[in-house]
């Protein structure tokens, strides 16, 4: 059986679209080998095609042609010969695909899942042979046809019962990830380069992923489980940057570069809901690191003052979403119709539910930067954010309309209930700035002199007996005068140097009272649904 799905044009600020056609189909059988083996077979495919569009040029009034335009929706006025137009007037169009066969193997119990995957990407285009020197897109050499990118990856589980009621779950698998189309095609059409550019590279290979996970699972009683689980990840040829030079123009390729993996234990205790209450606890130890954080992580790097080189990381460091220790608690007391205590007959926790759910987290990691200059003065990710807890609770009751209205009304019921976040109304910070360690200075944004601001006065009306109220520093770039009423503290038609300070002041002692960097209050929702 197939399915076929057309997707519609998202489009963007930079006037982005894409499109993408995705056929997607399977089959399985079941084949019963004899009473003790048997097979259940699955087979599939899918295959994507898109069209990829996009015109941006970030100087629009600069007669040069620092423009990065592939599509067919637009013509691109910038360009200044047929090549560039032939070139840029085209829509990029990658193919991409997958084959994949799995079988499940059942055999005394013991479920086998073995799997394999074959994935492909075509990107469909030309790429720069030298990728350590900037080729026009108009050039007449430099240019190479992409070849197709693909990958076999083998996957399987294997569920293992020792006992009626424990069960072991293993699972290996490969996977295949192409990297963001975006870091495929962005800026590759330039055919002028600005320092600093970062330009796609339609050659790129390939990310990898290798996955390992193994599960215990144990029935304690008729109502308590237990399951702990551990998983290992690597990831290879992730998305990163490569410096490169053209007479002195520093400017990056994005490229297959970052390592990284992630590894943790999980442990789980439940109880299922009986006699009014059930329960859930979740731990979990884990630990993320790699030498980029992110595609971008490593860009512009402030050269080693000692070699004058640029200061890649060798070895993997703590990952931005690095959260070492979570643990959740959910603590749930149902009474269903006629439970619950009585008080002259009535019961007041008929058809009530109370949840509690507490969470705790570990702070994330941080770099931290110098006071001036925002350089790194820390190792990457060396520092931690606060930790951080809070307890959640929601009560609702259910009112079912059939008591009022007769059997009619069926299930229909009107349920009211109560939220209140941040029970306990804990205010304490989760976070620092990365300038100061400390929630409420950043020095930086709230850390400015008054030599900071121009010692220019302001005006409110321009006037011809006084040239400086009509000077060009009285207006911003839309034309709007710069002088501001909240800012001229005496009235007086004018915002001098110390005014303009004063009212920055303020402006802190605003923004600090937000306190964004701390817990928000206890929140208390009230609300009703009708349910049917």
């Amino acid at each position: 059986v197939g399915t076929f799905n057309l997707h519609g044009n998202e489009r963007q600020y930079d006037l982005r679209s894409s499109n993408f056609l995705q056929f997607d189909g399977n089959f399985n059988t079941i084949i019963n080998s004899s009473d003790l083996l048997k097979h259940n077979i699955k087979a599939g495919f899918e295959l994507r095609t898109f069209s990829l569009n996009r015109f941006q040029n970030s100087l629009p009034w600069q007669s040069s042609g620092f423009y990065d335009v592939y599509s067919e929706d637009f013509k691109n006025p910038y360009a200044d010969n047929e090549t560039a137009k032939r070139i840029t007037e085209q829509s990029k169009n990658p193919i991409s695909g997958a084959i994949y066969l799995q079988d499940q193997i059942s055999y005394k119990g013991i479920i086998i899942n073995p799997g394999v995957r074959f994935d492909f990407t075509d990107p469909n285009s030309t790429y720069r042979i030298q990728d350590t020197s900037f080729t026009p897109i108009t050039s007449d050499s430099g240019f190479a046809k992409t070849s197709l990118k693909y990958q076999i990856s083998p996957r399987i589980t294997i569920a293992y019962p020792i006992t009626e009621r424990s069960i072991v779950n293993f699972s290996y698998g490969v996977y295949f990830q192409m990297p963001l189309l975006n870091q495929l095609f962005d800026s590759y059409n330039k055919d002028q380069l600005r320092s600093a550019d970062i330009l796609g590279d339609p050659q790129i290979k390939a990310q990898r992923n290798n996955q390992y996970e193994i599960a215990y699972n144990l029935q304690l009683t008729d109502d308590f489980a237990f399951d702990v689980t551990a998983y290992y990840k690597e990831n290879f040829n992730q998305v990163g940057l490569k410096p490169a030079f053209s007479l002195g123009t520093l400017y990056w390729v994005y490229t297959v570069t970052e390592y990284g993996n992630s590894r943790g234990l999980e442990f789980t205790l439940k109880k299922k809901a009986t006699n009014n209450i059930g329960l859930n606890f979740n731990y979990t130890l884990a630990s993320t690191t790699s030498t980029g954080a992110s595609s971008q992580a490593n860009y512009n790097l402030t050269p080693d003052p000692a070699t004058n080189k640029l200061p890649f990381p060798m070895t993997p460091t703590p990952s931005d979403g690095d959260r070492r220790h979570q643990l959740t608690a959910i603590v749930d007391f149902n009474w269903a119709k006629d439970e619950g205590p009585s008080i002259g007959g009535i019961k007041p926790l008929e058809n009530v539910n109370l949840n509690l759910t507490t969470r705790f987290q570990s702070g994330l990691p941080y770099t931290l930067l110098s006071r001036k200059g925002g350089t790194k003065i820390s190792e990457n990710n060396s520092q931690r954010q606060p930790s951080w807890w809070q307890t959640d609770m929601r009560f609702s009751k259910d009112f079912p309309l059939k008591d009022w209205f007769g059997e009619g009304m069926g299930n229909t019921k009107i349920e009211f209930f109560v939220d209140i976040l941040n029970l306990f109304n804990r205010t304490d910070f989760i976070r620092v700035y990365d300038r100061s360690n400390d929630p409420d200075q950043d020095y930086n944004e709230y850390a400015k002199l008054q030599s900071s601001f121009a010692a220019v006065t302001y005006y409110k009306t321009p006037s011809l007996n006084n040239s400086a109220s009509i000077g060009g520093s009285q207006y911003d770039r839309y034309g709007n005068r710069m002088y501001s009423a909240q800012a001229d503290g005496n009235g007086d038609g004018q915002v001098t140097q110390l005014e303009t300070y004063q009212a920055y002041l303020r402006y802190v002692k605003d923004a600090q009272a937000l306190r964004d960097n701390y817990q928000v209050p206890r929140q208390v929702f009230f609300g009703f649904m009708l349910l049917f």
